[in-house]
């Protein structure tokens, strides 16, 4: 399967944001009416996250640590981008999404959102500290900040390996 992404100025997402894709993955770019087009040949079985989360460093570390595991990580940086993308034809099989971001929507509304519209899509949502439970929607896990990055993969790789009826 070939995945366009597209990138403003200065390499910048414009319709995805963040990286896309492991940068072994990634293949030709030329140039579409001032913007450039990145194309990916994204490998089927390999499951894909996508990680929504404000803070540049930390998502690119977790990124880098979940593409080190061999899972497709696409980033976003806002509930907007994550819906952008939740809302193409790329196959997303986990939102990891942060509580707290700018923008109209904060985590919590993106993964209800995202689990109203996408019932299949696996979710963990991470934050300081935990949601209130009536606000919480029903993930499948909660992952504390700071990160421990062996516990993000535990429970990536857990998640990932469940089935609809394991929940």
């Amino acid at each position: 399967m070939t995945v366009k992404a597209l990138f403003g100025a200065g390499g910048s997402p414009a319709v995805l944001g963040g990286t896309f894709g492991h940068p072994a993955e990634r293949g030709r770019v030329r140039d579409e009416g001032g913007m450039s087009a990145v194309q990916v040949a994204a490998a089927a079985e390999r499951p894909t996250v996508l990680l929504v989360e404000d803070e540049v460093l930390i998502r690119l570390m977790v990124a880098d640590e979940l593409r080190g595991q061999g899972l497709q990580v696409i980033e976003a940086s806002n509930a907007d981008e994550a819906l952008t993308i939740l809302e193409s034809s790329l196959p997303i099989h986990l939102l990891f999404t942060d509580v707290r971001m700018p923008g109209r929507m904060d985590g919590v509304a993106l993964a209800k959102l995202a689990q109203a519209r996408f019932p299949r899509l696996k979710l963990i949502i991470a934050s300081s500290r935990e949601p209130e439970e009536p606000s919480r929607p029903p993930a499948h896990a909660f992952i504390s900040k700071p990160y421990d990055l062996n516990k993000v993969i535990e429970q990536v790789e857990r998640i990932l390996a469940q089935t609809d009826n394991d929940r």
